[in-house]
Formats: C-alpha cells, structure tokens, sequence
C-alpha cells in the first residue's frame, strides 16, 4: 500500500484517513488509573499506576505514519512504561492526515507538553516515541526552539525509528534502497511522497530535524534496526547531535525490523524495553551535563 505512487498514493491516504477511530482496551481500568480530555476534538489520555503518585511524566506519541491512529499495543505500552517506571504517561491522539497538516500534531503536542509541566518540572519529563511519533518529537522541540524556548526542553528525547529528513537526500535514498529487500513494512518512495502532504512551505523546517540547529536540545537516545530503510536517517542525525554538542546514544537492533523495541513479546524487544524505562527512571543531572558531546553505542547489539 505505501509504495503507490502519486494520485494513487493520495487516494491511499484519503482512505485509510477514514478508518482512524480509536479504541481503548477495556482491560486498562483495570490495570491502572486512567483519564480522558480533549483538546479541541482531539482526545488524549493520562495514564499511571493504580492509587501511585507519579514521581515523573512519559510523553509518549504513537507511530501510524502519520495516519493510522494508536492500537491496542500502543495502549499496552503505556500501561507498560507507566508501571515499570512510575511515571504518568500522557497520550495525545494528535491529529492526522489527510484531515490535518504536521503543524496541528505539533501544536496540540505543544499544549499537552504546556499542561504536563503544571505538574512536574522538564527534568522529571522523558519524550517516547515511535516512527512518525518519534519524529513529530523532534518537531515539537524544533517549534518550541522557533518560539524563543517556550517551554523548558524534556529531560530527553527516545525515538524509536525516527525519520528525520524529508524528502531524503539522495545518499539516503540510496542506502534506503539498498536496505530495502530486508524492510517487509516501509518503502523508501514513501518518505519522498508524504513530505508534500505533511507541510506547507512556510512549516517545512519541522520535516527535518536532521537539518536543523539542534543547540539547546535535551538528550538524544535513538532506537533503529538493521532491517529497516529507516536506518539510513541515522548518520545525518548523529552528525546534527555532533554539530550542536547533543548528547547522543544509538542503539542498533542487529537482524531486527522497523520499531522491534515494540515487539514485547521478544527477547530483543523485551530488554530495550527494560533500556527505554532505565533512561526514563535515570535522573537527569543538568543540561549542562547532557550537552558535553556524543555518547554513541552504533555498533551495539539487541
């Protein structure tokens, strides 16, 4: 389905924006305390341990592509990091396409990431995100950078086969296509297909943290596997940690698919889980602290 090309790949859009409902698991009342309130249409959820007092707060903004909306799994992930870090974990259902531009998920983010810090300060808050989730992480740090700071930066950023360049470089393509025979879910004509749809000109610097000034953002730990196009945005966005003195760690999934760290149900899923909660639970010392260079594990195995 990603791999049509022009029209062909609009109406694709168009049809599975119509399929974009949301369902929360009924067994997640029972699990832990849960609460529901909109932002204009848009709902999202707070989520934590049953009668805890949170000591920290997750961020967490599911993958789709930027259109399919979070399913069961993302539920269970949140119900998941909530209680294996006591952390409120803060759900947006941003908005998506075809309906909605980049720039509505980024400013409905915006003011989730606004209410969450009423209630804890940015040292005790930890961005999680998967594929275009982790991306419109980036961008939400990138808006807040384009307003002057207008919020504190989040402790850190975990991202989760991020894509970090639209459209691609043609080095990336590249090496998008020659990853391509290994990736069964994504392919590479996507990234260069869903910019347009995503951003008006005047909002195209959000597409592309990898081409941004990234000084002045929280620490960076990056999740992406061997078996994945997405694995070519990886160097471009070590070099822009590089540039802007960004703490950066990599974790490479050897033989592993597009977001495996969601794959619970697996050895190697299973303890970067157990990695992504370690970085959230992990004290933050002081921005100063977080921004002294690049810490990189590129070579490391799941």
């Amino acid at each position: 389905m990603m791999a049509k090309e022009g029209e062909a790949f609009s109406k694709m859009i168009m049809k599975m924006g119509r399929k974009q409902s949301v369902r929360v698991p009924r067994s997640i009342n029972k699990k832990c305390d849960l609460s529901e309130g909109k932002i204009g249409k848009h709902r999202y959820f707070v989520i934590s341990k049953k009668d805890a007092k949170p000591r920290r707060a997750v961020l967490y903004l599911f993958g789709g592509g930027y259109v399919l909306p979070p399913d069961k799994g993302d539920f269970l992930f949140a119900v998941e990091t909530a209680e294996a870090t006591d952390a409120e974990v803060w759900f947006p259902v941003y908005p998506l396409l075809p309906r909605y531009k980049l720039v509505d998920a980024v400013r409905m983010v915006m003011e989730i990431y606004g209410m969450m810090l009423e209630r804890f300060p940015a040292e005790q808050i930890t961005f999680i995100g998967f594929s275009s989730g982790a991306a419109l992480a980036c961008s939400v740090c990138i808006q807040n950078k384009q307003e002057g700071f207008r919020y504190p930066m989040p402790s850190s950023l975990i991202l989760v086969s991020s894509g970090t360049q639209l459209p691609p470089s043609g080095e990336q393509m590249r090496e998008m296509e020659r990853l391509a025979p290994k990736d069964p879910m994504i392919p590479p004509s996507f990234f260069q297909n869903i910019g347009p749809l995503l951003a008006a000109q005047e909002d195209r610097y959000l597409l592309s943290p990898a081409l941004y000034d990234l000084t002045g953002f929280p620490k960076l730990v990056l999740y992406y596997g061997t078996h994945e196009v997405m694995l070519a945005f990886l160097p471009a966005m070590q070099a822009a940690a590089g540039r802007a003195n960004v703490e950066c760690t990599v974790h490479i999934g050897e033989g592993l698919c597009h977001c495996w760290p969601m794959l619970g149900f697996t050895k190697e899923g299973r303890q970067s889980r157990e990695e992504i909660y370690s970085s959230v639970v992990e004290p933050r010392k002081s921005h100063a602290a977080l921004t002294g260079g690049m810490n990189q594990e590129g070579t490391g195995k799941a």
